[in-house]
């Protein structure tokens, strides 16, 4: 008897001590993000960048629109376009009709779309520290004492998930992806982002991908060239 309640001793020691150290180890990481986040978002207001963006509709390249972006002296984001912007050319008679509605219903489709994806980015440090209070994040290691991902569930609505992948010997986040639907679990869509550094450190997302399959609908965006400065 007296075996068996030190061996269970042992066991629920092991226990309480890998999970003191996860937690210690999920915080360091959400600190990591929350301090990447936080200073890229003052710094990247410096700088001026192209955005390109590219929409596919079952398969098809359907438009492609470029801007010039940079943030004003009041800290709001200003979007000029740059003239190289294409649109698929539409049919005429009754298919152009067709073609022209379902663009319609497409293009409110994405304005809400966007409405609701602004809500995940950039990721807010303080929803991100809440949500782990709430025991709602786990840690998956990628690459040992090395490269981690952090699964946040429930982040806006039940069911949905964001994962953000840090390099944490570099001190850098790789990537992040959302998971989640428009208004029903049938209607799911997902954001892929990949991040990349400037010279300074400054981290932005230099390509984002959305997809939306119950619409076949495909959006890629591209941010480069960035300058210092507007560019104006």
């Amino acid at each position: 008897m007296k075996t068996t309640i030190q061996l269970l001793s042992v066991v629920l020691l092991t226990a309480i001590n890998s999970f003191g150290q996860g937690s210690s180890e999920i915080q360091e990481n959400i600190n990591l993000i929350k301090q990447n986040f936080t200073s890229s978002q003052a710094s990247i207001k410096k700088y001026s960048w192209i955005e390109t963006t590219t929409t596919f509709l079952n398969g098809e390249q359907k438009s492609v629109a470029q801007n010039q972006c940079y943030y004003d002296v009041s800290g709001n984001l200003v979007k000029v376009p740059t003239g190289a912007t294409t649109q698929a050319k539409t049919p005429g008679g009754i298919r152009g009709r067709i073609a022209a509605n379902k663009k319609e219903d497409i293009e409110a489709y994405i304005e809400k779309a966007k409405t609701q994806i602004k809500a995940y980015i950039p990721p807010q440090p303080s929803k991100l520290q809440e949500i782990y209070a709430s025991g709602r994040v786990e840690i998956k290691v990628l690459d040992p004492g090395k490269k981690f991902e952090l699964d946040f569930f429930d982040y806006i609505k039940t069911d949905d998930l964001l994962a953000i992948q840090v390099d944490f010997v570099n001190k850098a986040l790789m990537e992040y992806n959302i998971n989640t639907y428009m208004d029903s679990p049938s209607d799911a869509v997902s954001l892929d982002v990949t991040f990349q550094n400037l010279p300074d450190g400054t981290l932005y997302s230099g390509h984002i991908t959305f997809n939306a399959p119950s619409k076949k609908l495909k959006i890629v965006m591209v941010n480069s060239g960035y300058r210092l400065g507007t560019g104006q």
